[in-house]
């Protein structure tokens, strides 16, 4: 059978949407673990707020931050706020560790693995659909 442009359309999509950030206002965990103790590390981020910062992304930083007290404070900052390693980086002084990041939901471990499993389905949606026609 032959394939239609239809039977790429949505795997092509999906992919492209799985494959780029967002190009508008950045977007960071925001908490503080001593008012959320699911904020600590290892960081479990189900029921923590990522709302937008309310800056573009080549503006705006998401910022890590631990305590002498070993508090943990994760929001969002101005590339202008990061220590001297710039927006990717961590910076300890005076007890207390401080790292900026610059993409969506980088000031948590986890936010990778939750990339790469939509960028998998998309991968074995497409293969499905592609043998599916093929059949």
């Amino acid at each position: 059978m032959m394939m239609t442009m239809r039977t790429y359309l949505l795997p092509a999509i999906a992919l492209f949407w799985a494959s780029f950030g967002s190009t508008g206002s950045l977007k960071c965990f925001t908490c503080s673990s001593d008012v959320k103790a699911n904020c600590r590390d290892p960081f479990y981020n189900v029921s923590v707020d990522m709302p937008s910062c309310g800056y573009e992304i080549s503006q705006g930083v998401c910022t890590k931050m631990i305590t002498a007290e070993d508090v943990v404070i994760r929001g969002c900052g101005l590339k202008t706020s990061c220590p001297d390693t710039g927006d990717n980086g961590c910076e300890q002084t005076s007890g207390t560790t401080r790292c900026c990041c610059n993409e969506d939901g980088c000031n948590s471990a986890t936010t990778r693995i939750v990339d790469y499993l939509v960028l998998t389905a998309a991968v074995t949606f497409a293969a499905v659909v592609v043998n599916v026609e093929l059949l």
